[in-house]
């Protein structure tokens, strides 16, 4: 049975946001933000979307390398819901049966499918407007040098 209730928000979103709640937390993990490698299998479309997102969200400090697979399933996701995007704008979205009934073009559902994984995935880094919305983007800490403690600021 999975766990009830909304998904908790990160810390990293809770620090960006300037709630005091990010303060609270102390067993989350601390992971640093660095660029994760680009699977080898991301290719064309989806290719072209990794190397557009991936400088924004380190550029926000919202990826680390262990987002490398959920961002590349976005990626991918994404690149389906074009493919099949050019499918329907080219054929149409019904199609004729060899009976001469009318049906939805399969590639209407792929899209709509992809579209909603994409939404999704999206949240996951702060994608959609609403996530954006919500976040406010402050200038991190800076440390105290290490004379500062004896000298109290002289």
């Amino acid at each position: 049975m999975g766990k009830r209730g909304p998904k908790k928000t990160p810390t990293a979103t809770l620090k960006l946001r300037g709630s005091w709640r990010a303060n609270q937390r102390g067993s989350e993990p601390q992971l640093t933000s660095e660029r994760p490698r680009r699977p080898k299998w991301l290719i064309g479309r989806a290719r072209t979307e990794w190397e557009i997102l991936v400088p924004e969200l380190l550029a926000a400090r919202l990826l680390s390398k262990v987002d490398r697979i959920e961002l590349a399933l976005l990626c991918r996701r994404y690149a389906d819901y074009l493919d099949a995007l050019d499918i329907v704008e080219a054929e149409g979205m019904m199609m004729e049966t060899t009976n001469g009934n009318w049906i939805q073009h399969p590639a209407v559902g792929i899209m709509n499918q992809a579209w909603r994984d994409v939404i999704k995935l999206g949240a996951n880094f702060g994608l959609s407007p609403a996530d954006r919305a919500s976040l406010t983007v402050t200038e991190p800490a800076k440390k105290p040098e290490a004379k500062s403690k004896f000298f109290n600021g002289a």
